[in-house]
């Protein structure tokens, strides 16, 4: 996923160079084990990459000593040679493929990626496809950092956004118009972020994802994830009026027999390749029309907007980025993205298509808030026109008129 998203070359990889961050070298069973994997996803120039630094390794180390590297060479050779006879095979270079299998063969003819070469030489397996990626998505996230192209836009300013006490302002910069999106500056300190990653670390579970009305887990979301209700710590709570005051929005988590106005926080941590391909906020019709999702779709409508706090730097990588919008945003600890899914007019705003870029090097710590259409009825009004923005009646909500 790194390299496919950041051009990143295995050699560099193998010495632990990542955009001139260093981490621990890899030996040629790190190699290998990845070329195998890459292999199995279908990667096959990530495969012969990978293959050919094990197999370069491999013959230019001696015997083996000590855990981690192959207890013996010659075989390790040859399945690894094998492998590439295998993927050269799929992208239609049989007669390179052929060349391995004489190698392998003669080196180990009982290993059984030698086997597997020797029947498919005959048989004759399918193509592989090469996988496409995003363009937009893979430029955005390489980019890590990007405004949009209307940048003269007198509209896209910075200012201190006020809210109910005079004396009491926050940090703000309009990103895009339409989408709505809007960074906020220090709206959490240090030890209210801190304090709510380690409340999260011991619930920490593999995130999934909405698929045919089921919650599944994927490649496409490699996180860990937890939700904390408002009221399991002051920081917490303190955090929910602050979003409402930011935003103007009702952020009280639902009330028995009330319109659902907000879900609980979401903190979500992203390791080393983590990322969440893209997506919409907003949940589909199928995964509403479940049993469990009552309150959801009868008191709540839907997801209308996202507060999405960032509780950590990192060092490279980890960027949120809208392809339709062309905005890419790089996470700046206790900084904060908001967006709105929907318009003035209660249309889905197909725009808001967002992905989280991988992380290369570090960990990325996140928490959101999602804010709900019915119980923010009468704090989000509707526009005057069709085709209001968010901007047109931003005013109108910080006085409260609905």
């Amino acid at each position: 996923r790194l390299q496919r998203v950041y051009n990143l070359n295995a050699s560099e990889m193998i010495r632990g160079n990542y955009y001139g961050w260093l981490g621990p070298e890899l030996d040629e069973v790190d190699a290998w084990k990845i070329g195998e994997t890459a292999f199995t996803e279908g990667h096959l120039d990530f495969t012969i990459q990978w293959l050919y630094e094990a197999l370069a390794m491999t013959r230019k180390r001696e015997q083996s000593i000590g855990v981690g590297n192959f207890e013996d060479r010659i075989p390790a050779t040859a399945k690894i040679l094998a492998l590439l006879g295998r993927s050269y095979l799929r992208q239609g270079l049989a007669d390179k493929a052929a060349e391995m299998y004489t190698q392998a063969a003669y080196m180990d003819p009982r290993d059984g990626n030698v086997i597997a070469l020797k029947h498919e030489l005959v048989d004759k397996p399918p193509l592989t496809e090469p996988r496409i990626i995003d363009e937009n998505f893979q430029r955005l996230c390489l980019l890590q950092n990007k405004l949009t192209n209307n940048k003269f836009d007198p509209r896209l300013n910075c200012v201190y956004r006020q809210v109910i006490l005079p004396y009491y302002r926050f940090k703000q910069e309009l990103i895009s118009v339409s989408p709505y999106v809007a960074l906020f500056y220090d709206v959490i300190n240090d030890f209210e972020s801190q304090s709510i990653i380690n409340l999260s670390k011991t619930k920490l579970e593999r995130g999934s994802v909405e698929s045919n009305g089921k919650a599944t887990k994927k490649e496409s979301r490699t996180s860990d994830l937890s939700f904390l209700q408002d009221d399991e710590l002051p920081v917490l709570a303190r955090m929910s009026k602050r979003v409402g005051a930011i935003t103007n929005l009702n952020t009280l988590q639902h009330v028995f027999g009330e319109p659902l106005s907000a879900e609980a926080f979401q903190v979500v941590n992203y390791g080393m390749g983590g990322h969440f391909s893209m997506h919409y906020d907003p949940l589909n019709e199928i995964t509403l029309s479940r049993p469990d999702m009552y309150v959801q779709a009868y008191q709540g409508g839907n997801r209308v907007a996202t507060f999405l706090i960032y509780l950590s730097d990192v060092e490279e990588g980890g960027s949120t980025v809208f392809t339709k919008a062309d905005i890419a945003v790089r996470p700046v600890k206790n900084m904060a993205l908001f967006w709105y899914s929907y318009t003035p007019s209660g249309e889905f705003d197909t725009d808001t298509v967002h992905a989280g870029c991988p992380v290369v090097v570090g960990h990325k710590w996140v928490t959101n808030k999602w804010m709900w259409l019915y119980g923010n009825t009468f704090t989000r009004r509707c526009g005057l026109t069709q085709d209001a923005t968010q901007l047109d009646i931003d005013q109108h909500m910080m006085k409260g008129w609905a």
